[in-house]
C-alpha cells in the first residue's frame, strides 16, 4: 500500500500546486473582484485540485467505492470544465454566443452517464466515452476561440494557446484511449499515455507534467495580467487627481466677497471628480450672477465637460449678464459633445437693488425663504439646436434667502431607498449651505451634492 502511495505522489504534489494557486488567485480575485477571470481560474484549480486527490486515494489506497469513485471524478471534471469556459471567454472578454452555452449546458450534463451502468443499461466504457464526448465541446471551444485569436495577433491568446493544449488535450486524449483500450478496440494505447518518468525518489506522468507547465504558464500569465492592471490603475488615479484639482481651481470653495450679499456654497463629489458645477461673478455694477448646473453622469468625462463649462461661463460673463442668454450660450457650446447625455443648468443675476432675474434649464428651482420659485419647464442643455430659455423676474427683500441646489439633494436615498425628496429640501432650504449638504450625505448620498445660499443684504439696511 505504501508503495502505491509513493506511485502516485505525483497526484498529490498536483493537488498541493492547485490548491496553493487557487488560494492565490482567490485573494487576487478578493483584491479586484470586478474581475472575473481570477474567480473562474482559482475554480478551476480548485475542481481540478479535487479531482486530483480524489484520484490519489482511490489509486493509492483503494477504499472509495468504484462507483462513488466515478460519480466524483465526473462532477468535479464537470466543474473544471464549466469554469475553465467561464475562465477564457472572461479572460479574453469572448462573447457568451449559442456554441459557448451548447458546450456549457453539456459540460453540466455529462456527470449523469456515470449511473448508467449502476445498473446495468450500458457497458462500463460506453458511459466513459459518452462522458467525454460531452466535454468535448468545451476544449473545442477554447481552443478554437485561442487559435482565432491568436491568428488575430491577439497577445493574450498565444500565450494560453500551447499550455491550454497540452493539458485539456492529454486529459480528452488519455480518456478517449482508455475508453477504446476497454472496448477492445486498441488494447495498447493506454499504455502509451500512461508512461511515467522517473525523477528519484518519484516518478511523474504526463498529465501532471503537462499540467505543472499550464499552472507555471497561468500563474505568470495572470501575475502578469494583475501587475498590468494595477499600473493601468494607478496611471487612471494620477488622471483623476490631476482633474481633482484643476476641478478644484474651477469650481470654488470659498464664496467671494460681494457687497450686499452672503453667499455660502459646499460642493461634495460622490467619487474624486464630478459633474456638478457653480460659479458666483460680480457683474461690476454692485450685483452678482449666480449659475448652478449638472453634468449627466460622474467621473472623469464629467468633470471634462464641467472644466469647458465654467470657462464658457466665465468667458460668457465678461460679454453678458443675462441668464437666458447665457444659457443659449451654454447650449450651442455643448452640442454634439454630450453623446446622448446633457446638462441641467440654473442661472440667476441679482441686482443691488434686488431685482432677480433667473432662467432655468431643466434644473431645480431655488427656494425663497422655504419656498420654490415657479418657473417655467425647459429643456437641459446640449439636447437641441435653439431652445426657448426664457427669464422669470422676482424682487428680494432684505434678509431673503435664495437656496440652490443640485439634483445630489433631492436624490439622496436611504438605505430602505427612501428618498430625500422636495419636501425635506424645502423644509431645511433656510439653514446654511453646510448643514443642508451634511443632512443630505447623512441620509445616503448617491450623486454629487452641490448647495449655494444667497442671502440679500442690500448696503445701508439693517437687519430685524
Amino acid at each position: 500500500m505504501q508503495n502505491q502511495a509513493v506511485r502516485y505522489i505525483d497526484l498529490y504534489v498536483d493537488t498541493f500546486l492547485r490548491a496553493i494557486i487557487g488560494v492565490v488567485i482567490l485573494g487576487l480575485f478578493l483584491l479586484r473582484p470586478r474581475e472575473r477571470e481570477y474567480l473562474w481560474f482559482a475554480c478551476v484549480q480548485l475542481f481540478g485540485g479535487a479531482d486530483d486527490i480524489v484520484d490519489f486515494f482511490h489509486f493509492a489506497y483503494g477504499f472509495i467505492p468504484i462507483p462513488l469513485f466515478d460519480l466524483f471524478d465526473a462532477v468535479l471534471a464537470a466543474g473544471f470544465w464549466v469554469a475553465g469556459l467561464f475562465f477564457f471567454a472572461t479572460v479574453l472578454n469572448q462573447r457568451r454566443g449559442l456554441w459557448f452555452r451548447i458546450a456549457l449546458i453539456l459540460a453540466i450534463l455529462s456527470p449523469l452517464f456515470v449511473t448508467l451502468y449502476w445498473y446495468g443499461w450500458v457497458p462500463v466504457p460506453v458511459t466513459s466515452t459518452l462522458t467525454v464526448l460531452f466535454v468535448l465541446p468545451s476544449l473545442v471551444w477554447v481552443l478554437s476561440v485561442l487559435m482565432v485569436r491568436s491568428l488575430r495577433g491577439d497577445p493574450e491568446a498565444r500565450l494560453l494557446l500551447l499550455p491550454t493544449l497540452l493539458l485539456d488535450g492529454f486529459y480528452l486524449a488519455f480518456n478517449a484511449v482508455s475508453d477504446f483500450g476497454q472496448l477492445g478496440w486498441w488494447p495498447g494505447a493506454p499504455d502509451l499515455l500512461n508512461y511515467r518518468f522517473h525523477f528519484v525518489p518519484f516518478d511523474f506522468g504526463l498529465y501532471t507534467i503537462f499540467n505543472i507547465i499550464f499552472l507555471v504558464a497561468m500563474l505568470a500569465f495572470l501575475i502578469r495580467r494583475f501587475s498590468l492592471g494595477r499600473r493601468q490603475e494607478e496611471r487612471l488615479l494620477g488622471e483623476f487627481e490631476a482633474a481633482r484639482q484643476v476641478q478644484h481651481l474651477l469650481v470654488p470653495e470659498a464664496a467671494v466677497g460681494i457687497s450686499g450679499f452672503a453667499i455660502d456654497s459646499v460642493y461634495v463629489p460622490a467619487e474624486t471628480v464630478g459633474g456638478d458645477f457653480f460659479q458666483q461673478i460680480p457683474d461690476n455694477r454692485g450685483g452678482v450672477l449666480i449659475v448652478v448646473g449638472d453634468v449627466a453622469g460622474k467621473g472623469l468625462s464629467a468633470a471634462m465637460l464641467v472644466s469647458m463649462l465654467v470657462g464658457s461661463i466665465r468667458t460668457e460673463a465678461a460679454h453678458t449678464h443675462d441668464p437666458a442668454a447665457l444659457l443659449m450660450s451654454l447650449n450651442e457650446r455643448l452640442l454634439g459633445r454630450m453623446q446622448g447625455g446633457f446638462a441641467t443648468c440654473v442661472a440667476a443675476r441679482i441686482s443691488s437693488s434686488g431685482e432677480l432675474v433667473i432662467a432655468n434649464a431643466g434644473h431645480i428651482p431655488p427656494w425663497r425663504n422655504g419656498s420654490a420659485l415657479e418657473l417655467p419647464g425647459s429643456l437641459p442643455l446640449g439636447i437641441v439646436s435653439n431652445p426657448e430659455y426664457g427669464s422669470e423676474t422676482f424682487r428680494l427683500a432684505p434678509d431673503d434667502q435664495l437656496t440652490f441646489v443640485s439634483d445630489g439633494v433631492v436624490e439622496a436615498r436611504s438605505s430602505s431607498g427612501e428618498l430625500f425628496g422636495f419636501e425635506r429640501t424645502g423644509e431645511i432650504s433656510g439653514q446654511s449651505a453646510e448643514e443642508i449638504a451634511e443632512a443630505a450625505k447623512q441620509f445616503g448620498q448617491e450623486d454629487d451634492i452641490t448647495v449655494l445660499t444667497l442671502a440679500f443684504a442690500p448696503v445701508g439696511v439693517l437687519s430685524a
